[in-house]
């Protein structure tokens, strides 16, 4: 370490000091990481500001201008096309967490202009900031941040918030979604380092214990929001929207063999064209409310908190001539400025949000659900379970789905085609460079089992097919009978779990399912009409061969078999 920290960089000696550091956590060790750098150069910014407010001695003020001024530039790459971890780092670092974008967040050394301004009337930079004109450089560090940067609960929120203060607002709700939300966020809104769609790495070598809830995701989340809806620039600017969701994602995540699948692997991100806020509170003590209606601001309201001169950057819309330009108002504590038409922000308030969200957009396409759940959450939520891939640390678990069946009237004349995506999505999961999809239903009716096909009943007398009305086309139609029947499987040998679709719209029932000879067993308990059950039964097979299945109920129900999904979680 001690002659790596002798070495020379920027042609720049250490002078032998054993100036030691370490981005936490990743490493390596070095000296004027990018994080301590930016840092310290936050702190001398505000000590600076401190000093000019208090009206300190001019040396003070001249010494910490002349530490700032003396603080080394970021470190880049070799191709000079993105900044890396610190000098000693190599170019291609997997992180821990996204500490090279502290400049972005929280250092808020760079940021995009508003697009409504020209450069003229912004200053390009600050004491101790960087140039704006370097931001396609920080736009290509994140988007290498984002895809090297271990998935955990605390860094989505640092890359969104990145994202959002480049101004990229459709890729700080990506990110959002697909660095984060997707893995750890529970239906209760609470954020874990476990769930059933993830573990954090940090857990994979100690014993098991209680996971508790994490904060840092749900902070995250917030203040990424926020820098979507509100910014500040490094000299003071208030911006309204200066992040919101619209068109494209710019940042490219994932590798795909052909184009066009990447359309497949990401859809479902909608523009937020029109939204508002209330209250937000900025750094110099401005509590801001605004809309937005078609990407048009319709008001906006300033209220100071205290005596202050504010900054704010007026959106053409709301100004007289029709063009953007910077406010400069002095204001007294509790005096309020506002601009458009109030009486539209009020009338949207009254609008309610549903008791129950679900967003299906993240890449894995898996269903995310807030505000608790409904009587087909717990389906749904099983049903992504064994479709969907499992992080487990950095690694994917992919899902193998070699049957899906379909349970109902059926005959070999029969035409008509069912729609499945209101039920699942066809899954996507990236392999290297391809794309795999589950397997695709097979509709089953009370058939015999035959060698040939390696599935069926073994008899079919009791067995009834029936369709009803059901919330998505798996789950529509199903066999049923009051006697116990057996259905067989021929699988491969290897580890399997069974996830079992169970119910009637029109009637109650109770099904229960044993595999004879593996000493599993499960059911669905009483359901009632209009609910159905999603049970799991994992089994082991030890050499390739048939399975059987035993379906029955109990005196006073019939059972009901809507679909089987067959699970293979890995060979022996």
């Amino acid at each position: 370490c001690q002659s790596d920290c002798r070495l020379a960089y920027k042609n720049n000696e250490f002078h032998g000091f054993r100036c030691y550091d370490i981005s936490p956590e990743q490493g390596p060790v070095t000296i004027d990481s990018v994080i301590t750098v930016s840092c310290i150069r936050k702190l001398l910014r505000i000590t600076l500001e401190s000093a000019k407010l208090l009206d300190r001695a001019k040396e003070e003020q001249d010494r910490l201008q002349e530490l700032l001024s003396h603080l080394p530039s970021y470190p880049k790459t070799k191709d000079q096309r993105r900044y890396k971890d610190s000098y000693l780092a190599p170019d291609a670092l997997f992180f821990r967490h996204p500490s090279l974008l502290m400049p972005l967040f929280p250092g808020e050394e760079t940021g995009p202009s508003a697009p409504e301004l020209s450069m003229a009337s912004c200053p390009d930079s600050l004491p101790g900031t960087t140039p704006r004109n370097d931001l396609p450089c920080w736009k290509e560090t994140l988007q290498y941040a984002a895809v090297h940067t271990e998935t955990g609960t605390f860094g989505m929120g640092w890359l969104a918030a990145a994202a959002a203060k480049l101004g990229l607002g459709k890729d700080a709700l990506m990110l959002l979604y697909e660095k984060g939300i997707d893995y750890v966020l529970h239906d209760n809104g609470l954020a874990y380092e476990e769930s059933p769609r993830f573990l954090n790495y940090c857990h994979l070598t100690k014993p098991a214990h209680y996971l508790p809830v994490m904060m840092e995701a749900a902070g995250g989340i917030l203040n990424a929001i926020n820098l979507m809806l509100l910014q500040t620039t490094p000299s003071g600017e208030i911006r309204v929207f200066p992040a919101v969701p619209k068109g494209k994602e710019e940042l490219t995540l994932y590798q795909v063999q052909y184009a066009e699948e990447l359309t497949k692997a990401r859809t479902g991100y909608e523009d937020w064209d029109d939204i508002s806020f209330e209250g937000f509170l900025t750094p110099d003590g401005f509590r801001v409310s605004a809309e937005q209606k078609n990407f048009r601001v319709t008001f906006l309201a300033v209220e100071s908190t205290r005596n202050a001169l504010l900054k704010l950057i007026l959106p053409g819309e709301l100004s007289p001539d029709g063009n953007a330009h910077k406010l400069e108002r002095f204001m007294q504590k509790g005096q309020i400025i506002s601009f458009g038409n109030a009486a539209e922000a009020k009338a949207e308030k009254k609008t309610k949000p549903p008791a129950l969200l679900c967003h299906p957009a993240a890449w894995t396409h898996r269903r995310i659900f807030l505000g608790g759940g409904n009587p087909h959450t717990r389906y749904q939520q099983a049903v992504d379970a064994i479709t969907c891939p499992y992080l487990f640390g950095n690694g994917w678990n992919y899902p193998q789905t070699p049957y899906i069946f379909d349970f109902g009237p059926h005959s070999k004349n029969e035409t008509s085609c069912k729609e499945y995506d209101n039920a699942y999505a066809r899954q996507t999961v990236f392999s290297v460079q391809c794309i795999l999809y589950c397997a695709g239903p097979k509709r089953v009716g009370a058939d015999l089992y035959c060698p040939q096909k390696g599935y069926g009943f073994l008899k079919a007398d009791g067995l009834k097919a029936q369709k009803q009305p059901g919330p998505d086309d798996l789950r529509e139609d199903f066999l049923e009978g009051e006697q116990p029947a057996l259905f067989r499987l021929k699988l491969p040998r290897g580890r399997y779990c069974l996830l079992i679709i169970s119910g009637d719209g029109e009637e109650s029932s109770y099904t229960s399912f044993l595999l004879p000879g593996h000493g599993t067993q499960t059911d669905t308990g009483i359901l009632p009409a209009g609910r159905y059950g999603s049970v799991p039964l994992p089994f082991i097979l030890p050499r390739d061969g048939d399975v059987l299945l035993q379906i029955s109920s109990k005196p006073g129900y019939r059972w009901k078999l809507n679909a089987i999904f067959v699970n293979k979680e890995g060979g022996l």
